[in-house]
């Protein structure tokens, strides 16, 4: 009879297990997986459409991705998402994760939107991090949700450096 109880238990405890890792840890390597130019395009209009809806006079959208080449990850601006090469950033991402290299406080993709008209009411959404788990971009002062954009020096943005600019709340091909 122990035995039996014994075996029903592992049984469960191994169920769990199995429900944690579809419902939380699957969808964020889906995420990454399935990291592409469009994605990243359509997460951008997203987040200005929902985030950063007061944007409607032209704004530029600089997209920055995970740069180790100083041994401590930053961020740098991605000139064109098109001919970026995503597939390296995703070995970056998986090495940073599980291989220990690239330390730091920053995240493996950013946004930042610079307004042509700031103010103080916009300080916490005019820089997002990529969340696997939202699979999109998120504020990095949140309520449930936020981190680190990236650890000094950063590049800042510019219209002159836009990955993207908006205009009319419409996300349009950069500067670049």
């Amino acid at each position: 009879m122990q035995r039996h109880v014994k075996l029903a238990l592992a049984a469960v405890i191994a169920l769990v297990l199995l429900i944690y890792l579809i419902l939380d840890r699957y969808p964020r390597y889906a995420s990454w997986r399935a990291l592409s130019s469009a994605k990243i395009a359509d997460a951008t209009q997203w987040y200005i459409d929902n985030r950063a809806s007061d944007v409607r006079e032209i704004a530029a959208i600089c997209v920055y991705a995970l740069d180790c080449s100083d041994t401590r990850a930053r961020l740098s601006i991605v000139p064109t998402p098109d001919q970026f090469d995503l597939d390296a950033l995703r070995k970056r991402i998986w090495a940073r994760r599980f291989s220990g290299v690239c330390q730091g406080r920053s995240a493996n993709l950013g946004l930042h939107v610079l307004r042509a008209n700031y103010t103080d009411l916009h300080w916490y959404s005019d820089l997002a991090i990529w969340s696997f788990y939202n699979d999109r971009f998120i504020p990095i002062h949140g309520r449930f949700s936020g981190g680190a954009f990236s650890e000094e020096p950063w590049e800042r943005c510019s219209i002159e450096r836009a990955t993207y600019l908006v205009q009319e709340g419409q996300l349009l091909s950069g500067s670049n």
